[in-house]
This record gives structure tokens, C-alpha cells and sequence, in this order.
């Protein structure tokens, strides 16, 4: 009963659900950069919410065989589009016309009735374009968030396409709504709702995911959206439920009032002499009572029925019906109520009044109220006058009023959007200030580090030079006087001060302040530089460098310094990827392709598992101990990358290694 009470506020959360997908796709999708066509999801989910709003402003405000009619081809347009969601993205190569044979199908129910168009539309257009939408989520499941999307998109295609409304043709005849609520006791537009609910979060923490790439923060994961507006909305239901039943208490006691002043009206020594026969109705005062009360009718327009009934033989009949006596809804006196409401027996034996409804009986829906008419000398009960108003124009005004708190609740949801999305937009930005602030305070340390390295390269080439100097003046004066061996010994000090004149050389290049310019860069050369420097320490780690620098064409547009520092960042993390592995080798190599040059950097370590290879290029994010990994050396060379017109991206594969590939743009 709290669900049919409440369908309003479900077709309410049901329509704001989709709507607000249609935002998050609006705003979001257009920073997406996986080739995914949202276009037909984003008129999917905009037109579908309009559909269920007018649903809700029809049980406000009334329906009509027109409205059906048009909310059926607003929905029919909504399912079409994402008919054309599904095709974009799973059958790119059909043409969209080809898709146009499922409204086809649709359409032709119309041949039979809105009811029947209905059903079709359903069957032949939103059941299989939910379904091959639920399947292309599925398909790309790798993808965050995107098995949570397909599930609740399924669920969606079985709601929305197989339960159906009522028709005279199976399986609708046995699957529909009504036997749904019969079963589950609740409406099937709730779960509905709710699935579109869980596909528009699942959509938002997708994009918010794709876009930050990790989950930094509570409020940009979405939850906190999520629960703010559960909340909401929850107090929404239980508001809009209150002020509802405060309104129809209310009602049903003015109806009720305005029934016994009716019945105050009302000489009950006339109603003595009905005999609850045909011959009653030549009575002077059966037809001035019957009179009466169509006068009434016609003051009050919502009231359907007026009409006297007595309880004989344990019978409920009709003493007196204020319809036209050629009206097929006529009850002549005598007439046996066959399916009156419940509680009304007992209120006729306990003289008492009744307020019932909404019930149904063979006339149609109703609230209605019955007042005891008891003879005031001997305290008998004579009859029972009862008032009948139609159920949909008596719960339309009650909806009416409930509609003014649906409607401050979506003015409240729709300021705290807007509100949560500005502070979460400071927010955010505060947070990547912080970041931003924390890589120019690390460049500067490394600036810092290269200024000091160029000083102390500096300092060192003039002891070397030193050595060197004199090592050649020993060799050339040693020809014949020096011991044997021993001219092979400064052979060996003069290549290993040339040697590590190199390394101080290489270094100093590394660590030079490099400036912004991008120039034509000679990877191969700038490979090299960065591999001496490293040799030695690959060398005492049991570490095996391996380089097959293929390339034909090896000339880039980068920045020499810039493009060492990057490689020294991915060799270091190899480096301490494979301490203590058996046979560890790190392969550096080069090729052309179409669209530039290929540098790629791969080991035969452990791999990277699946959750962490995607936040790698994350600023501050390391798997290192505390103290050994500031977690902006991939970050950095992300950037640096980018900067370039290039890209890098990373493979890994558990067991068998990592695999870095950086593509630089032709010179």
C-alpha cells in the first residue's frame, strides 16, 4: 500500500535519475578519449526522464487516451536512441536505417490499440536496445566500473522489456506489471528506478575514475554524492509520504463532515415507509430525496454517487439511487449490493459512521463515506446514506499537494548539485595546487642536485686531467727503462681516467639545467649517455643491460636533458623491479614506425599487477617503502613525454614482466 500510495514520488526518482545521467554524460563525455559514442545514451537518457516525469504530472494532474498516446512515442523515441547507442558502438558498420525495422515492429500495434503499442514498443525496441547496451558494458568490462554499469543495465532490460503492462496476448498476459505487484507487492517502476539510479553512479564514478585516474580523494570517487543525495532523496519519500497522508486524513474528514451535514437533511420518518421494492420509487418522497441528491451532484462536483442502503436478511440492498433510472449504473430498491467494501457491515450493525477507500467494486474506483441514519425515538437503525467520489479525482487532489514538496525536493537536490559540484571543483583544485606546488619543490631539488653535480664533475675533471697527464709523460719515458709489465699498468690508468673522465663527462650533460626548448634530439646518442652512467651500478646488482638501438631514423623533437632524466627514471624502477632475480635483464631498443619513433624499455621481472599498473603515472603514488620513493618519477616523465607531442604507456604481464613503450614524434 506505501508503494501505490507513493508511484508519483517513484516516477519522480525514476525520470531525476536518468535526467541527471544525461548531465553526467553531458558534461563528462566530451572528455572522454576511448572512442566510446555516448550521443545516442545521452538522448536516451534525457528523453526516457521527460517520459517518466509525464508519467508523474499525468497521476498528478490526470490522463487522457491523447497523453497515453504521446508518452508512448516519447518513449518509443528514448528506446530508438539507444537502439542507435548500441549500434555505434558494437555494429559500427551497419547502417543506422537497419535499425529502424525494430520501431517498425512497434508501430504496428497501434493498429490495435495504445495499450498494444505499448507493449511493443517495449518488446521489439527497449528490450533488445537495453540488452545489446547491457552487453556492450559487459564486453568492455576491463574497463572501471563498466560490470557494475552492465549489470544494473541488464536488470534494466528485463524491468523495463519483459515486464510489461497488461495485454491479451501471452506472455504479457502472465508477465506484466500487475502480476509483478501481486507477487512482490511492490511496483515494478521502483526497481526500475532504482536500476537507472545505480546506472547513472555507476557512469559518474566511471568518468570520475577515467579522469583522476585513481581515487584520490572521498569526494571525488562520487560517494560522497551518492549518500548526500540518498539522503535526500530518502527524505524526500518520507516527507512526501507524510504530507500525503496528513492531505488524505484531512480530505476523507471534510468529505466525512460534509456527509453528515448532508444526512442532517435528511427526514428519516420518510425513509420508514421504503419498502425496498420497485413501488417505492412512486413515493412523493422517495423522488423528492432522489431529487436532492442529484441537486447535490451537481453542487459537488467530485461526488459520483448518492444513494441509501439497508442491511435485510443479512443482505446489503439498495433502497435509493440518485443515478438516472436509464443509466446501465443504476440500482433499482431492492437491488442486492453484491461486493460492498470492507467494514461496511460492521458499521451498519454498530451505527456507526464509515470512512473507506480507496476500494473497488463493480461501478468502479472509490472513497467513499456512509452515515447511520437512526430513527431519534427508538434509537433504530432505518438505513444508511453513502457518498461516493471517483478515487483518481479524490487521490489527483492529494497528489497535487504532494507535488509542491516533490517539487521543493527538487529544487533542494537540484542547489546541492550545483552547490557540491562547485565546492568539489575547489576542491580539487586546491588538491592539485598541492601537487603542482610539490613537483616544482622536487624540480627544484633536482636543479639543485644537477647545480651541485656540474660543481663537483668540475671538480674532479682537473685531478683526473692530472693523472692522466702524467700517466702519458710515465709512458713515454718507460719505453725502455721501465720493467716489463709495467708499461701495460699505465695503459690501465690511462684508460681508467679516460673512463671515468666520460662518466663525469655524461654526468654533467645529465644534470645541466635544461631549458623548456624542444630541438631535434639524437635519441640514440642521448640512450647511450644515460646507459654509461648506469653500467656500473647494473653491474654490481647482477643486472644484465641489453641494448639494440634499431632504429633508422633516430632523429626527434624532444629535449635532450629532459629525455635522459626519463630514461634514467624507467631504468631506475627496473633496476629495483629485479633486485634479486636469477638471469634479470633490462632490454633498451628502438624502431621507426608510422607515427615516429619507438623507444622500448622492458624486463623480465614479476609484472605489475592489473590495480596498479593503472596508477603508475600517478603523481605521489609508489609501492616503495617510506623514504625510498617520492612516487613523481613516472609522473614527471608522463609529463615530460607529453610535452614532447609524444606518448608512454606500460604493459605488464604477471610472471613474465613489464614493458614500457614511449613514441616520440618525427623531426
Amino acid at each position: 500500500m506505501i508503494f501505490s500510495n507513493q508511484m508519483d514520488y517513484i516516477f519522480f526518482i525514476y525520470g531525476f535519475s536518468f535526467i541527471l545521467l544525461g548531465f553526467i554524460l553531458l558534461i563528462f563525455a566530451k572528455t572522454e578519449r576511448t572512442g566510446i559514442k555516448y550521443n545516442g545514451l545521452t538522448v536516451f537518457a534525457f528523453v526516457h526522464g521527460l517520459n517518466e516525469w509525464l508519467d508523474m504530472l499525468a497521476l498528478v494532474f490526470g490522463d487522457s487516451d491523447k497523453l497515453k498516446l504521446a508518452r508512448v512515442f516519447v518513449n518509443l523515441i528514448s528506446f530508438v536512441a539507444l537502439m542507435q547507442f548500441a549500434r555505434q558502438n558494437l555494429f559500427k558498420k551497419i547502417p543506422w536505417y537497419v535499425t529502424l525495422l525494430f520501431p517498425l515492429l512497434a508501430l504496428s500495434g497501434l493498429f490495435i490499440d495504445a495499450n498494444v503499442f505499448n507493449i511493443f514498443t517495449r518488446y521489439f525496441v527497449g528490450f533488445p536496445a537495453a540488452l545489446l547496451s547491457a552487453y556492450f558494458f559487459y564486453k568492455n568490462r576491463e574497463a572501471p566500473f563498466f560490470k557494475f554499469i552492465a549489470f544494473f543495465m541488464f536488470t534494466y532490460s528485463l524491468t523495463s522489456g519483459i515486464v510489461v503492462p497488461t495485454g491479451p496476448f501471452f506472455p504479457a498476459n502472465i508477465i506484466n506489471q500487475q502480476s509483478f505487484l501481486e507477487i512482490l507487492a511492490f511496483p515494478i517502476q521502483l526497481l526500475r528506478g532504482f536500476s537507472a539510479a545505480m546506472v547513472a553512479m555507476g557512469v559518474y564514478l566511471y568518468f570520475q575514475y577515467s579522469n583522476k585516474g585513481h581515487l584520490t580523494h572521498w569526494l571525488s570517487s562520487g560517494l560522497s554524492l551518492c549518500i548526500s543525495m540518498s539522503v535526500i532523496l530518502g527524505f524526500g519519500w518520507l516527507a512526501t509520504h507524510e504530507y500525503g497522508h496528513f492531505s488524505e486524513e484531512e480530505a476523507k474528514s471534510h468529505f466525512l463532515k460534509t456527509s453528515i451535514y448532508a444526512s442532517s437533511m435528511i427526514d428519516v420518518e420518510h425513509i420508514k415507509a421504503y419498502s425496498g421494492l420497485e413501488k417505492d420509487t412512486k413515493n412523493d418522497s422517495w423522488q423528492f430525496i432522489n431529487n436532492s441528491f442529484k441537486r447535490l451532484r451537481k453542487q459537488i462536483k467530485e461526488l459520483r454517487f448518492c444513494y441509501l442502503i439497508k442491511l435485510k436478511d443479512q443482505k446489503i440492498i439498495f433502497l435509493l439511487d440518485s443515478e438516472d433510472m436509464s443509466s446501465k449504473d443504476y440500482s433499482p430498491p431492492g437491488s442486492i449490493y453484491n461486493d460492498p467494501p470492507d467494514g461496511l457491515r460492521e458499521a451498519y450493525q454498530e451505527k456507526k459512521n464509515l470512512s473507506i477507500g480507496p476500494y473497488t467494486d463493480q461501478w468502479g474506483h472509490f472513497v467513499s463515506t456512509f452515515i447511520p441514519l437512526i430513527d431519534p425515538k427508538t434509537d433504530e437503525m432505518i438505513a444508511m446514506l453513502g457518498f461516493d467520489i471517483n478515487a483518481i479525482q479524490f487521490y489527483s487532489t492529494i497528489n497535487q499537494k504532494r507535488f509542491i514538496v516533490i517539487m521543493v525536493i527538487f529544487i533542494f537536490s537540484t542547489v546541492w548539485l550545483m552547490s557540491w559540484t562547485l565546492i568539489r571543483n575547489i576542491l580539487v583544485h586546491t588538491h592539485e595546487k598541492g601537487k603542482i606546488q610539490a613537483q616544482l619543490l622536487h624540480s627544484a631539488k633536482l636543479a639543485s642536485i644537477g647545480t651541485l653535480a656540474s660543481g663537483v664533475a668540475h671538480e674532479i675533471n682537473n685531478p683526473l686531467a692530472i693523472i692522466a697527464g702524467y700517466a702519458q709523460i710515465m709512458e713515454k719515458s718507460c719505453k725502455d727503462l721501465c720493467q716489463k709489465g709495467n708499461p701495460e699498468k699505465i695503459k690501465q690508468i690511462l684508460n681508467a681516467a679516460e673512463r671515468a673522465s666520460n662518466i663525469v663527462k655524461n654526468l654533467n650533460n645529465f644534470s645541466r639545467q635544461d631549458t623548456n626548448n624542444i630541438d631535434r634530439v639524437d635519441i640514440h646518442s642521448c640512450i647511450r649517455e644515460v646507459l654509461s652512467l648506469v653500467k656500473n651500478i647494473f653491474e654490481k646488482e647482477n643486472l644484465k643491460l641489453e641494448s639494440h638501438l634499431e632504429a633508422e631514423h633516430f632523429i626527434v623533437k624532444a629535449n635532450a636533458g629532459k629525455m635522459s632524466q626519463v630514461l634514467m627514471n624507467i631504468l631506475s624502477n627496473a633496476k629495483d623491479a629485479l633486485k634479486g632475480k636469477l638471469n634479470a635483464t633490462v632490454t633498451i631498443s628502438t624502431q621507426n614506425t608510422n607515427e615516429g619513433l619507438l623507444v622500448i624499455i622492458s624486463d623480465n621481472g614479476q609484472g605489475i599487477p592489473p590495480k596498479i599498473i593503472k596508477k603508475i603515472f600517478d603523481p605521489f603514488f609508489t609501492t616503495k617503502e617510506p623514504g625510498k620513493g617520492t612516487g613523481l618519477g613516472l609522473s614527471i616523465s608522463h609529463t615530460i613525454i607529453q610535452s614532447f607531442g609524444g606518448t608512454i604507456h606500460a604493459k605488464s604481464e604477471l610472471g613474465i614482466g613489464t614493458r614500457f613503450e614511449i613514441l616520440l614524434p618525427k623531426s
